[in-house]
């Protein structure tokens, strides 16, 4: 009967002891959890301010493209209504040249002077024959003679007349005729009149 009070005395205290171990364990156990719920709670405080960081430097990003894109978009419009092109010089008229007309010489007309004579020992004729004719141009630059087709000589404007003297030898048979013609020209046209004169005989 001496021991129930003893053991009656050691469970108390037993339990007593293991109230008191009790009470610092469950202590313990709800600081980490407190702990975990401050810091969710801090994590989601920061995420917010995270969040409005990013759209406040979104606009600074975007605002020089949009001010530069309007400063060049008028420039542009005004060199554009600068440059009218100038108009074009309309080409001036060509003159139509007319060439002047020649006409033949008028009444042409010739005559020959005949003397025989000697060259060295060879008997020759001296033949001088005389051209006439009307100058009925206002343009001509000149008149050209010719003998049997050949040039014998050019004359300036307004000539009438033209002579000269001509020697062969007696002995040669030549033609019996020599053909003259009279050109009047300018340096657009020309006009030639021809006359037959008889040789000496």
């Amino acid at each position: 009967m001496s021991k129930s009070p003893r053991l009656i005395l050691a469970s108390g205290l037993l339990m007593l002891a293991i109230v008191a171990c009790n009470l610092p364990s469950s202590q313990s156990s709800s600081q980490p959890d407190l702990a975990a719920t401050i810091t969710a709670q801090a994590l989601l405080l920061q995420a917010p301010t995270s969040t409005s960081e990013s759209q406040t430097q979104t606009p600074a990003a975007i605002g020089p493209q949009v001010s530069v894109s309007a400063t060049v978009t008028p420039l542009a419009m005004s060199q554009a209504q600068t440059n009218t092109p100038k108009p074009t010089k309309t080409p001036k008229p060509t003159a139509t040249f007319t060439p002047s007309v020649i006409s033949m010489p008028a009444n042409l007309s010739g005559s020959r002077t005949c003397a025989n004579g000697l060259s060295g020992s060879t008997p020759i004729w001296k033949e001088t024959y005389t051209l006439t004719w009307t100058d009925n141009n206002t343009t001509e630059t000149g008149y050209q003679i010719y003998r049997n087709a050949l040039l014998v000589a050019s004359l300036a404007a307004n000539s009438t007349h033209y002579s000269n003297t001509f020697q062969y030898d007696l002995r040669v048979v030549g033609p019996s005729h020599d053909l003259f013609g009279v050109e009047a020209w300018n340096d657009d046209e020309s006009a030639i009149r021809d006359v037959a004169i008889s040789r000496c005989p």
